[in-house]
């Protein structure tokens, strides 16, 4: 079993609490209940910067050694087994619920749609997987070919630049998160080769440009005015400046933020569920529409309930519902390592 890092794990924790506050601050937004506009968009903006781009860089934190340890026959089924199940799972089971309380959520589907959406164009919070899959699928056999992660990198950061210009299924998701996928290959192999830690300079520094860019990305939210520069860079700051929290935070709430990190795939797949429905009751049953309750239950709940759904799970054998399939059998890859 591969050893755990914890400020990996202390990082996923940060940043899955930050996407289940996302979610809970969008959901009231979208309902009745009235936050002041600018306040909204400056706490939007803010998040939205950088969490998902920090949760693609930790995705691509192992991608080398993947490639290195399997073939892509192998190594392909691996991931279509441990994400693509769930994917499946959860977005049948959300859009399901969705469908029977269409009147009391935000976002109406039909059957018809989320059939057409789970193959093609995923509902909600899914297009995490979803793309995150595809990156795995791109990745092998450009790393093959290349042999260099910084090359593949510099690819990706071309593609990134034209993003913008895409509007045709997952692509604009793909090319825009591919870099921060690719970087965080990066950032592990130099690492490794180099049996260099990350300095505590790179972190301050990375903070100090990451508040800067993100003022600006605020003030200058979708405006041409260098747009895709600030972007990039409150992006790649934020995960710096996460890196470096996550490095430096100790104790309980290490141990806190870790565990919960741990179980950030599954707090993925199912906190909508739950902060959906704890907005409906409190909202449309209880008539409390606070903004300061609605956020703290909403993330309570939202963090609370997929890992309780996934300790029964766990314990009635169906843990396969969050985590997938695994192949038992190692088949490791016949090429060279590209690395």
């Amino acid at each position: 079993m591969k050893e755990r890092i914890a400020w990996i794990d202390t990082a996923k924790g940060i940043g899955i609490l930050l996407v289940v506050f996302g979610h809970v601050w969008r959901g009231l937004n979208d309902s009745t209940i009235k936050i002041n506009s600018t306040t909204y968009e400056i706490i939007d903006r803010f998040v939205y910067g950088f969490h998902m781009p920090l949760f693609f860089f930790l995705s691509g934190l192992f991608l080398i050694s993947w490639v290195n340890k399997n073939s892509y026959r192998y190594g392909l089924t691996a991931k279509a087994l441990a994400l693509l199940v769930p994917y499946l799972v959860w977005s049948l089971a959300q859009g399901a619920v969705n469908i029977v309380l269409s009147s009391f959520t935000n976002n109406a589907l039909t059957l018809s749609e989320l059939i057409y959406n789970m193959f093609i164009n995923p509902i909600a919070q899914f297009w995490f997987v979803y793309v995150l899959f595809l990156l795995f699928v791109i990745s092998y056999p450009l790393i093959r070919m290349t042999s260099n992660i910084w090359q593949v990198a510099g690819l990706a950061l071309i593609l990134f630049i034209l993003s913008p210009f895409l509007d045709f299924w997952v692509l604009d998701k793909i090319f825009t998160n591919y870099i921060f996928f690719t970087l965080g290959a990066a950032f592990m192999e130099y690492t490794q080769r180099n049996n260099s830690k990350f300095k505590n300079s790179f972190g301050i520094v990375g903070s100090m440009i990451f508040f800067l860019s993100s003022v600006l990305n605020i003030l200058f939210y979708n405006s041409q005015i260098g747009s895709i520069f600030l972007t990039f860079i409150t992006a790649i700051t934020g995960i710096l400046t996460m890196i470096y929290i996550s490095q430096k935070i100790t104790g309980r709430l290490m141990s806190g933020l870790s565990y919960i990190g741990q179980l950030s795939m599954v707090i993925y797949l199912l906190h909508i569920l739950a902060t959906s429905g704890t907005r409906i009751i409190l909202i449309n049953i209880v008539g409390y529409e606070g903004v300061f309750g609605n956020v703290i239950l909403g993330i309570l709940t939202g963090v609370a309930f997929p890992i309780i759904a996934y300790k029964i799970a766990d314990r009635l054998n169906l843990n396969w519902l969050f985590n997938g399939f695994k192949i038992s059998k190692a088949n490791p890859a016949n090429e060279k390592k590209v690395i």
